[in-house]
């Protein structure tokens, strides 16, 4: 599968530095760290899941990797390791578990802050929480959903906001108008990099549905 990598090489990183205070196109040049490589598809465990990606935004994070601005004594480069695979900022789809659905799975895959509502009453359990913290998820209980009544019809508010993207009824398609496909990955870095000219608020790489799958940007 394919995923946007990020090499820990000590002659590419320093001559990408170099170079790219001639010109940014360098930092994501052949000689560049990040490159768009093939990489083993990693095994389902049992209390994983597979997620199938479409869409994956470019973070800030992400672009101060690849211009070689980021930090590597920083504290968060010990939960990561190298090659590194980019892209976080994922939208996609459950491919496959390697066990029953649980609060666990939900902590592993919930984005950073993002929040989990439990709409029903759970029995005792011990898993890890460890995500809990380092990605500052919210996890609430819930006797109830958001119900909304339309056009003569009453049903939860996120069927109705899937139903209207469905019908095209909401256009959210000019919200995002920078996309690019994954083998663009250098245009698209160089347009979050120039943002006053591209004038991009998120720059967003489309993921075509796979005959293999993709990592990263690409898949998580």
């Amino acid at each position: 599968m394919q995923a946007l990598v990020f090499g820990k090489s000590l002659l590419r990183t320093v001559a990408t530095k170099l170079l790219g205070r001639l010109h940014p196109r360098f930092s994501v040049g052949a000689l560049a760290p990040t490159d768009l490589r093939e990489i083993p598809e990693p095994a389902l465990r049992a209390g994983w899941v597979t997620i199938r990606t479409t869409r994956c935004g470019l973070c800030g994070s992400d672009y101060k990797q690849a211009f070689c601005k980021g930090n590597f004594n920083n504290p968060m480069t010990a939960l990561v390791s190298f090659p590194l695979v980019l892209g976080h900022e994922v939208v996609g789809y459950v491919a496959a578990v390697g066990s029953h659905a649980s609060l666990e799975v939900g902590v592993c895959v919930t984005r950073a802050r993002g929040r989990i509502v439990v709409p029903e009453v759970e029995v005792p359990r011990e898993f890890e929480w460890t995500p809990l913290y380092f990605r500052e998820i919210v996890m609430a209980g819930s006797n109830g959903f958001a119900v909304e009544t339309y056009d003569g019809r009453r049903q939860p508010a996120m069927e109705w906001y899937c139903e209207f993207l469905h019908s095209r009824r909401i256009d959210v398609i000019p919200i995002i108008p920078h996309r690019f496909a994954l083998q663009a990955y250098r245009d698209a870095f160089l347009t979050c990099w120039d943002q006053g000219r591209s004038a991009a608020v998120k720059v967003l790489f489309e993921v075509p549905a796979p005959a293999a799958s993709t990592a990263g940007w690409g898949a998580v």
